[in-house]
């Protein structure tokens, strides 16, 4: 079970995203913050990646373990216990009990076959400010979908022909999306 502890730096300031909207007043800036922020979650979901600084904690009971969001920065801790439903009391180290491996192009947390346990927990920090492509394309998809968000706030327009907007977040997030 994937649960996050904090959120991502917020990647797109206030000031960018009403440039980027062409808004000049004061009046809908608590609602476009919101919209970056859901923005954000939403291309972070959809990549199952995350900008700098977000904690998430993974719950299992598997050796190998795919972590739920990449880039990993850091894993923070890795602790488990003999009986499900137990507190997580044993901390294992890495090296001698665990590894991760990223040969997949996925995160994967693998347990020594020693280590005696019912559940696993792993605490880890996603994001990363070393891959600037990523950081770009993905700040921008967060861009065009707040403003899409803001110019089209309502589910159904009427008097108009209607179809889906074509957005170039699809183009921007399929980089980061696996198909398998």
């Amino acid at each position: 079970m994937l649960k996050q502890t904090t959120q991502s730096t917020i990647v797109v300031s206030l000031a960018e995203a009403k440039a980027h909207m062409h808004v000049d007043h004061d009046d809908d800036d608590d609602e476009i913050e919101a919209y970056v922020r859901a923005a954000q979650s939403a291309i972070e979901e959809r990549t199952r990646r995350s900008f700098a600084g977000a904690v998430f904690v993974e719950t299992a009971a598997t050796r190998c373990t795919v972590l739920g969001r990449i880039p990993i920065d850091t894993v923070d801790a890795v602790k488990i216990n003999t009986t499900a439903g137990e507190a997580f009391s044993t901390t294992l180290t890495v090296g001698d009990d665990y590894r991760l491996d990223l040969t997949t192009g996925e995160a994967v947390l693998v347990l020594d076959t020693s280590v005696d346990f019912a559940e696993v927990e792993i605490t880890w920090t996603a994001g990363t400010s070393n891959d600037l492509n990523m950081k770009d394309s993905l700040r921008h998809a967060v861009l065009l979908l707040a403003g899409a968000w803001y110019e089209n706030r309502e589910a159904i327009v009427v008097g108009t022909i209607s179809a889906p907007l074509p957005l170039g977040v699809d183009a921007l997030c399929g980089m980061y999306v696996s198909t398998s």
